[in-house]
């Protein structure tokens, strides 16, 4: 994911894509970028997966991979779409 970085456009497809795929290798990249990525990057992998927050052990992966990061702004975008 980040060497070498793709191009904001192409972020958007490879995550939607990833969270399409629903395999665990693609589920562990997608909390990755939770962690790991720019602000914008991740939201856009919050706002993705949002989709499947009634899956319990994604939604405790998701927020456990936001609480690590500990950014407010992207907390509260997660509490917003997964009501939680």
């Amino acid at each position: 994911w980040r060497d070498p970085l793709p191009r904001p456009g192409l972020r958007r497809v490879l995550v939607r894509a990833a969270a399409a795929h629903r395999t665990q290798a693609a589920l562990d990249w997608l909390t990755t970028i939770l962690v790991d990525a720019d602000v914008h990057t991740a939201a856009m992998a919050i706002e993705t997966l949002e989709a499947f927050r009634h899956d319990k052990k994604l939604a405790a992966g998701v927020k456990s991979a936001l609480e690590r990061r500990a950014n407010g702004e992207l907390l509260e975008r997660y509490a917003q779409l997964w009501g939680d």
